[in-house]
């Protein structure tokens, strides 16, 4: 005959004690609280802003599709830098180049003063959502000197 073992014992105590505990609140734990403070936004997204989430996600599975299709090691990439990265320069696209980066963008024809405003607010909401994460965005413009850029493309990927 074998010795019983006390584990099945032990797990029958622990359940019992477990849901004793959530017994006795009275109801059973909400665990929709915990899953809506990762969700949580300060303020309802604007149609536009949710389109700049759908499209800059779009566009970041198929830029990790095809950064890893020809990579046998780990790759490392920020696919929204790359998305904002775009973005800024796209201001300075016009004709068939400005429709190419809307499309590759996931923004269609988008308007692209609506486009700017999206990304410019949800890069000034991403760093907040989470005070247990620092999120700093470091895109960034640079042209040799002794060109300038056009007042209206610096103003619009400022």
């Amino acid at each position: 005959m074998r010795p019983r073992s006390s584990a099945p014992r032990l797990l029958c105590a622990a359940l019992a004690m477990l849901t004793t505990a959530c017994a006795d609140s009275g109801t059973a734990p909400d665990t929709r609280a915990a899953a809506d403070s990762l969700t949580a936004l300060p303020r309802a997204l604007t149609v536009t802003e949710r389109q700049a989430i759908t499209a800059s996600n779009d566009f970041a599975l198929r830029l990790l599709q095809r950064t890893t299709a020809r990579q046998s090691g780990n790759v490392l990439l920020s696919p929204l830098s790359v998305s904002l990265a775009l973005g800024m320069t796209m201001n300075g696209a016009a004709e068939e180049t400005l429709t190419e980066m809307q499309r590759t963008l996931g923004w269609g024809n988008a308007n692209r003063a609506d486009i700017n405003v999206a990304y410019r607010d949800l890069m000034t909401m991403l760093p907040g959502l989470d005070p247990g994460v620092t999120v700093r965005i470091a895109n960034g413009i640079w042209m040799l000197q002794p060109m300038t850029p056009v007042v209206a493309f610096a103003s619009d990927a400022r």
